[in-house]
């Protein structure tokens, strides 16, 4: 688990829309801490040792006889004001050792501590064997640690054992590149003497060859480090940090595990919403069970779903929207006597209610409904759409209202749908409580897929086919998402022509122009553009997916649809694979909490084959991309694997405002598969 009070998460949702936003950072900073005496040996201290939030905070060391110096992620680093000072629950020694900071760091990262271990140089060891997590080592290494990882140093011309009274112990915070090799800025607890401006910072150079370390005590030549940052490293080789996903741990953007109802539980959360920085949900699913967790304040909670039929025995939520912080409303669907029907759920914390979504009075005997989208233009005013089956076809669902009382509808289709429209809707946005927009696809009476609009306007649905431009050839149209700023100012994306190039379409009512999207330079003949999401804000309007390049691989695509339609390939962090292969590079979902801060989330492919997950923010051409952080007991997988180690994923992101973003999804984690994932951060 993952302790709160180190981990502020922070997310915002704009309650108009089925998903949204997300944000870059920029921080790293590193703790390197003086040495620590020998003293006992290492006893592994559980974590129901300690109560939440121990350890960190600026009063933390007053509590024991302290003043506080620098910090990093709420850890902060003390000074004793008295001989008999800084004897606490982390340490049996007084005097603040550096092995007892290391440990609130440990416990503040993981829930682990090894509480009594009082040696600095192996305290790497002790702790990668104790709860086995990840270690590395230096000299073969193609990386320096991050951002957040735990580092022991001896040998050399300290002439120090590894478990030596001057060997150091230090939680990694920054690494820049210089000339020579890297500089790492240093958090030293003590004597504030040690200390560039007895402030309690410091800094240690590493040589070009990482081989040689010059701190405090001397010059050290052997070096473990705890991966409790991502994979790969504060600085790779002939890069400063950003390389690798150093620069993620550090960078403001935080990691943790979605909390589960029932341990162990695995499970992936598809979409998240925030009335306000302390007041969201995340829904998805586990072992064929719906998930939800919700955020008050600091803290995010597991929430048991509530289903409308005792014989229910699956379930899911694929959406979520949060109007107020006391309102939202999810979407998704149950099984139950052998049928598939709409859920949909209305509540906030941890007061929920369940019902089966209704249906129009053609519905299947076994209907096969979902709901795939909601939006909410106020508390008492929302709209879900997704699909449901009658005794000829697919149609389109369409049901409006709130808490326990929902009307549902046939949506209506363009004139020209056939027989059997096979109608589905995928997104629906809101400006207003009567102007609401649903985007989705059918079947015309000729056969061919076409782009489906529905709209809301003073109470009436109408239907139109989706315009397409002029060198559109069929069959083949669809939309895949939608943005309503006003009633008569909404923008959608999708595909035409056989999925081969991307739509844009913009208007509202029965008024809706068509343009294609364009490209970005070097785009195969036949790139299969594909979008997967759409946010606006003021003068700007992004989309995000991917497309394939010349060479046959997948990259991540940005489609700027205001203040003009232009496209660019997505930045990659560091360290990434230039033939991202497949299934390659992609961005899955967008916020723009305001019209200068954009935040898309996906994924990507390293040059050692692995799957990295993807931040980038921005606006216009001006985008900077990071390696997503994943929380301490993630495993390393390739890119295209399967099944209970399949790749990490970002599926969802929103933002409060341009300070308080999260994003959602799943990871592979030890000893639970795939597990909920919520990375928080800033734009």
């Amino acid at each position: 688990m993952l302790n709160s009070a180190a981990l502020r998460l922070t997310g915002g949702k704009n309650s108009m829309r089925p998903r949204r936003s997300i944000t870059s950072l920029s921080i790293v900073a590193a703790v390197l801490l003086a040495a620590g005496a020998a003293i006992l040996a290492t006893g592994v201290g559980p974590a129901s040792a300690f109560t939440p939030g121990e350890g960190t905070g600026r009063s933390w060391c007053a509590a024991y006889g302290g003043t506080a110096l620098g910090s990093y992620r709420d850890i902060y680093a003390c000074r004793p004001d008295r001989k008999t000072s800084g004897k606490t629950p982390f340490d049996t020694d007084a005097g603040f050792q550096p092995p007892e900071l290391a440990n609130r760091f440990l416990y503040a990262m993981t829930g682990q501590t090894l509480f009594d271990n009082d040696v600095a140089g192996d305290f790497v060891e002790q702790a990668s064997a104790a709860f086995a997590i990840p270690k590395s080592t230096s000299g073969t290494a193609t990386s320096l640690p991050g951002a957040g990882d735990i580092v022991s140093m001896w040998g050399g011309r300290s002439k120090q054992k590894e478990n030596g009274d001057r060997t150091q112990v230090a939680i990694v915070t920054a690494v820049a590149a210089t000339a020579s090799g890297w500089t790492i800025t240093t958090l030293n607890q003590g004597d504030p003497s040690d200390t560039d401006g007895a402030d309690g910072f410091n800094t240690i150079t590493v040589s070009a060859n990482r081989k040689t370390w010059n701190a405090e005590y001397g010059y050290y030549s052997d070096f473990a480090w705890l991966r409790l940052a991502p994979a790969g490293g504060g600085g790779s080789p002939g890069g400063g940090g950003g390389g690798g996903g150093g620069s993620a741990a550090g960078s403001g953007w935080q990691a943790a595990q979605a909390p589960a109802k029932s341990a162990p539980q695995s499970g992936q959360l598809l979409d998240v919403a925030c009335a306000t920085p302390e007041s969201c949900a995340a829904v998805g699913t586990s072992g064929g069970s719906a998930m939800l967790v919700i955020r008050s304040g600091s803290t995010w909670t597991p929430v048991a779903v509530p289903l409308p039929a005792s014989s229910a025995d699956g379930s899911s939520l694929a959406a979520v929207t949060c109007p107020t912080t006391s309102q939202c409303v999810a979407g998704g669907s149950y099984h139950g006597s052998g049928l598939q029907q709409g859920l949909l759920l209305a509540g906030h914390g941890r007061d929920w209610t369940a019902t089966t979504a209704p249906l129009p009075a053609n519905g299947a005997a076994k209907p096969a409904a979902r709901i795939t989208s909601v939006a909410c233009a106020t508390g008492s005013a929302c709209v879900a759409v997704g699909q449901y089956a009658t005794a000829a076809s697919d149609e389109a669902l369409l049901v409006t209202g709130y808490g326990s009382a929902w009307s549902p509808r046939q949506a209506p289709l363009p004139a020209d749908a056939g027989a059997r429209p096979a109608a589905q809707l995928v997104s629906v946005s809101c400006s207003s409580a009567t102007a609401c927009t649903a985007v989705g696809s059918y079947i015309d009476n000729l056969g061919n897929r076409q782009g489906l609009l529905v709209t809301l306007h003073n109470a009436r649905w109408t239907a139109l086919r989706s315009p397409l431009p002029a060198d559109a050839t069929v069959p083949g149209a669809e939309l895949s998402a939608v943005e309503c700023l006003r009633p008569d100012d909404c923008v959608a994306i999708g595909t035409y022509s056989a999925g081969s190039a991307g739509l844009v379409v913009a208007g509202a009512g029965s008024a809706w122009t068509a343009a294609a999207a364009p490209l970005p330079a070097g785009a195969a003949a036949s790139p299969a553009a594909s979008f997967r999401d759409i946010a606006c804000s003021g003068a700007t309007c992004v989309a995000v997916g991917s497309y394939t390049d010349a060479a046959g691989d997948r990259q991540a695509m940005l489609v700027n649809l205001r203040p003009k339609i232009t496209a660019m390939t997505a930045p990659l962090p560091a360290g990434y694979a230039p033939a991202q292969g497949s299934p390659g590079a992609e961005l899955t979902s967008v916020a723009c909490p305001t019209a200068a801060d954009c935040v898309a989330v996906g994924v990507y492919t390293d040059t050692s084959g692995e799957a990295r997950l993807l931040l980038v923010t921005g606006t216009g051409s001006v985008w900077t991309a990071t390696r997503a952080p994943v929380p301490a007991n993630a495993r390393t997988v390739g890119s295209q694997a399967q099944g209970v180690l399949a790749p990490p994923a970002l599926t969802s992101v929103t933002c409060a405002d341009a300070s308080a973003c999260v994003a959602v999804g799943s990871y592979p984690a030890l000893k639970l598969g795939i597990a909920g994932l919520i990375v928080t951060g800033r734009a």
